[in-house]
């Protein structure tokens, strides 16, 4: 009878370990940050450059490692009165994505975002860039005559760009036109986690023999993985710990009724 009931229990104790698996392989990532080329305090030398002219400004830049792009930003002075869109751009002239700004403050920081985020590749070097119709930008003369390293984002030595009128910005200035881009790290590839079902065998089995469970997989470890790990971890150890003490409980009562000869 005391086997069958250890065996029961061996087997809703694995059940448990199962399911606290199931939750920490499953649970999702913490959602990553923002990166970009200037910190949301910095401000310009110049909030408006006395020049009238409609122009695309932008930047040139690249990123160390893979990612997306989901929106740009300017830094707006006062006089730079709207409509405003911003863009983002390959190398070569070819529009990623475009979108309009909306609910512009006076000044300082805007952004938008854009409908779908855009992927970009380590090493290629791409331009995000907004338009005015009035000119009035702000600008740092000269800052991009060394270029910018910001994280993994690199604005090269000349890396502001402008054009005339509209379209894709191909005139290369080592000026800031303080333009920038909100970039997301892309995730690194998931890796396939072993199943619930050799955790549930081995607790059953080890509970079934010696009344006590094994929550190691092959080789181990544990991989839990999420942002519960430490949650996870924790909970299993208390189920494990609770199942030690009902199985010397049980072992004990045992013993009463049945003393040894």
């Amino acid at each position: 009878m005391y086997r069958r009931r250890l065996v029961t229990f061996g087997s809703a104790l694995a059940g448990t370990l199962s399911l606290l698996w199931a939750v920490a392989v499953a649970a999702p990532a913490a959602a990553s940050d923002t990166i970009s080329l200037f910190a949301a305090d910095s401000t310009p030398e110049v909030a408006n450059f006395a020049d009238g002219t409609a122009y695309d400004l932008g930047v040139r830049f690249s990123s160390d490692v893979d990612g997306s792009v989901s929106g740009v930003r300017f830094y707006k002075g006062p006089l730079n009165t709207g409509p405003h869109t911003g863009s983002l751009w390959a190398e070569d002239g070819t529009l990623l994505a475009t979108a309009t700004f909306a609910d512009e403050t006076d000044s300082g920081w805007q952004s938008v975002t854009f409908t779908t985020p855009v992927t970009i590749a380590a090493g290629v070097t791409y331009v995000a860039s907004y338009h005015t119709t009035v000119g009035r930008y702000a600008v740092n003369v000269d800052a991009f005559a060394s270029g910018l390293d910001s994280g993994p984002l690199h604005v090269p030595a000349g890396g502001g760009v402008f054009r005339i009128g509209s379209g894709f910005p191909d005139q290369s200035r080592p000026h800031n036109y303080w333009v920038d881009v909100t970039f997301v790290i892309a995730p690194p590839p998931t890796t396939k986690q072993p199943t619930p079902a050799t955790t549930t065998a081995l607790a059953t089995t080890a509970l079934a023999t010696t009344g006590t469970a094994s929550t190691t997989a092959a080789g181990g470890q544990l991989p839990v993985t999420g942002s519960d790990a430490g949650l996870v971890a924790g909970m299993g150890l208390l189920v494990l710990l609770t199942g030690v003490a009902v199985l010397v409980a049980i072992r004990r009562r045992r013993d009463r009724i049945e003393p040894s000869t």
